[in-house]
């Protein structure tokens, strides 16, 4: 009788110590996965809101456009715009002064320029007339020139506007016309013309006129 009671008893301790093992292992899954879900959902907010938080600073932060690069945009322009030749500004030859200047019968005589010709030994004077009389005729006599030393010049070839085979110069009123005289036979030496003689017949005289340019400085070529 008390064997019997005894394994009763070792029995139901056995038994109570499966029970209470098996409680144990119950609340330790429990307390892991509550651990667990904490964890994610925890882990899960955070994601959210570092999501959230871009798209706010996307839409409220807009991208700023970057600078334009000025060397680029200037060759662009360039490229796109061609420049329009025949609007281009053309600059106007320069002006060049008389070396002298006469003035006689309400006309103008400049000396423009005295070139010699290393080359040819020649000497060309070109002279410019301008009228402001009505509109008349003069028949040129230029014959020579004279250097510093006293040799003259012979003149060799002349040119009257456009003509080269008559000594008549048409004057208009306002309206200027360029005349050279080529003088032979002339020396680099020679680096100043003490005299040169524009002589004209003209206005009904029976004697030529003079206009006297004097101490004429060469430019040699």
């Amino acid at each position: 009788m008390s064997d019997s009671l005894d394994r009763r008893a070792h029995q139901a301790r056995n038994e109570k110590d499966i029970f209470d093992n098996r409680v144990k292992y119950i609340l330790f899954w429990a307390a892991f996965m509550t651990a667990a879900i904490t964890i994610w959902e925890k882990c899960f907010h955070s994601n959210a809101q570092g999501s959230a938080s871009q798209q706010v600073d996307s839409i409220s932060k807009p991208v700023k456009n970057p600078q334009p690069n000025k060397a680029a945009l200037l060759s662009h322009r360039r490229h796109s715009h061609p420049v329009d030749t025949n609007t281009a500004k053309i600059t106007p030859p320069p002006i060049v002064n008389p070396i002298q200047r006469a003035y006689l019968d309400n006309t103008e005589f400049k000396l423009m320029s005295a070139i010699g010709s290393i080359h040819a030994q020649t000497i060309k004077m070109t002279v410019i007339l301008t009228t402001s009389a009505a509109n008349w005729n003069l028949n040129s006599a230029v014959q020579s020139i004279i250097d510093q030393e006293g040799n003259e010049y012979r003149l060799v070839g002349y040119s009257l506007g456009a003509i080269s085979y008559s000594s008549i110069v048409e004057l208009n009123t306002g309206v200027p016309i360029k005349c050279t005289y080529t003088f032979g036979g002339i020396l680099p030496n020679v680096n100043e013309i003490k005299l040169f003689k524009f002589q004209y017949y003209g206005l009904g005289r029976g004697s030529p006129t003079p206009v006297n340019f004097r101490d004429i400085p060469i430019t040699w070529k």
